[in-house]
């Protein structure tokens, strides 16, 4: 448990060093008021590596949603910068652009 609130907060600092100016959200539940721009992220999935039929690696994956009521703002530069991000897809919902990013800490 504790690796996992480490490699959170490692993510959460290095997002907030990219992104100053921007609200960042955990897991939020429906009850929070988002504050636009923002991120919201959450794990995705923890993936693992096995060999010999043994665990040797065990990765954890996050989505990162960045949300905006104005398009046209790219963030793919700045997210780019953290190693093991792609990319995923951008949409618009509710006059809110939203732009989703896989990043993956091992």
């Amino acid at each position: 448990m504790t690796d996992q609130v480490s490699i959170r907060n490692t993510l959460r600092t290095k997002l907030l060093e990219l992104f100053p100016d921007m609200s960042l959200y955990f897991n939020p539940t429906s009850l929070i008021e988002l504050n636009y721009p923002c991120i919201v992220y959450r794990v995705s999935d923890r993936p693992k590596s096995t060999a010999n039929n043994r665990t040797f690696k065990v990765s954890t994956e996050f989505e990162l949603t960045f949300m905006s009521p104005a398009p046209g703002i790219d963030y793919t530069a700045n997210v780019l910068e953290i190693p093991e991000a792609e990319y995923v897809r951008g949409y618009m919902s509710s006059d809110i652009m939203h732009e989703i990013y896989r990043v993956t800490i091992l």
